[in-house]
C-alpha cells in the first residue's frame, strides 16, 4: 500500500467497487448476502482516509482559505449528482406512487443533508418493508457524511496539521483518537437502545470515517508492528470480509465492527503483485468505483 500522499491509490477506488457491488446484491435479494449494507461502511471508513489524505496534501495558513478551499471541493463532488438524482427520483416517484408524502420530505431533507435525521424522527427503520420503497433511503449515508464533514476540517485545522505545525501529528491522533472510541462506545450502546437511532446519527457512525483517517496516519508513520500485520495474505482478509457479509442481521454490532477492522488490514496489506490488488487495480473495476457514488 503506497503512503505517499499525494499519489493516487487506484485499490481504493476497487474497493469502491467491491463496497458497492455487496449494497447493490443486498438491496436486490438479501438472501444471498444478508449484511451486504456493510459496504456502507466500507464507504465510510475509505472517505476518511481520501479525505485525510487530500487535507495533509495541503498547506493553508489562512483559516478561512482553508475551510473556503474545502467546501467548495465538497460540494462540486456531492451536489451535481445529488440535485440530479433527487429531481429525476422524484418525478418518476410521482408515476407510481399516489400520495409520497414521506418520500418527498425525504428528498428534500436529503437535499441539505439531514435526511438521516428524517429517518429518525420518523423512526424509520433501514431494514423494514417500508424502507425498501423509499428511493431516498441511501441519502442517509450521505447526510452522515456531510455532518461528518462539518466537524472534521475543524478538528484537523485546531491541531496545526493544515500548517504543518509541530506535535501537530500528535494532537491530531489524540482527538480523533478520542472522539473515535466515545463514538464506538455511543455505537454500542444507543444501537441496543434504539435500532434506528443507532443506525443513523450521525455521532454514532463518527467513529467508522474516523478509523479512515486513523489508518491513513498509520500508513503515513508506518509503526513497527505494521510489517506483521502486511505478513497476512489479502485474499485471506477479503474472504473473511465476504464471510462476514453472510452473516445474519442479529449479529449486527459485531458485522459492523468486524467489516471495519478488516477494511483496515486489507488496505494496509493492498501490495502490488498480489491477486487482490491485481483485481482492485483492474480498469473496468476502477471504473464502477470512480462512478459508484454517482
Amino acid at each position: 500500500m503506497l503512503t505517499n500522499n499525494k499519489t493516487y491509490l487506484p485499490e481504493l477506488d476497487g474497493l469502491r467497487a467491491f463496497a458497492v457491488a455487496l449494497v447493490i446484491i443486498n438491496h436486490f435479494n438479501k438472501e444471498l448476502i444478508p449484511s451486504g449494507f456493510l459496504g456502507v461502511d466500507i464507504f465510510f471508513l475509505i472517505s476518511g482516509f481520501v479525505i485525510t489524505s487530500s487535507l495533509c496534501n495541503r498547506s493553508e495558513n489562512n483559516f478561512w482559505t482553508f475551510i473556503s478551499n474545502f467546501y467548495s471541493r465538497r460540494i462540486k463532488r456531492i451536489f451535481p449528482a445529488l440535485i440530479t438524482c433527487v429531481i429525476v427520483s422524484a418525478i418518476f416517484l410521482c408515476f407510481f406512487n399516489e400520495s409520497p408524502k414521506y418520500e418527498i420530505k425525504s428528498a428534500i431533507t436529503s437535499l441539505f443533508g439531514l435526511s438521516n435525521f428524517y429517518f429518525i424522527k420518523i423512526s424509520m427503520d433501514y431494514f423494514s418493508q417500508t424502507a425498501e420503497i423509499n428511493p431516498f433511503l441511501h441519502t442517509w449515508s450521505l447526510g452522515v457524511e456531510e455532518q461528518f464533514y462539518f466537524i472534521f476540517p475543524l478538528i484537523f485545522w485546531n491541531s496545526g496539521l493544515a500548517s504543518n505545525q509541530i506535535l501537530s501529528y500528535k494532537k491530531f491522533t489524540k482527538r480523533i483518537g478520542l472522539l473515535t472510541i466515545i463514538s464506538l462506545i455511543c455505537f454500542v450502546f444507543l444501537y441496543q437502545k434504539s435500532q434506528t437511532f443507532g443506525y443513523f446519527f450521525m455521532p454514532t457512525r463518527f467513529w467508522e470515517i474516523a478509523s479512515g483517517s486513523l489508518l491513513f496516519l498509520f500508513l503515513k508513520k508506518k509503526p513497527y508492528f505494521y510489517k506483521t500485520i502486511q505478513k497476512i495474505p489479502p485474499i485471506s482478509i477479503l474472504f473473511l470480509m465476504f464471510l462476514v457479509t453472510l452473516m445474519p442481521l442479529s449479529y449486527f454490532l459485531f458485522s459492523v465492527f468486524a467489516i471495519i477492522v478488516l477494511t483496515c488490514i486489507l488496505i494496509i496489506n493492498l501490495k502490488r503483485g498480489s491477486l487482490v490488488y491485481g483485481i482492485f487495480t483492474n480498469k473496468a473495476v476502477v471504473y464502477i468505483g470512480l462512478a459508484s457514488y454517482s
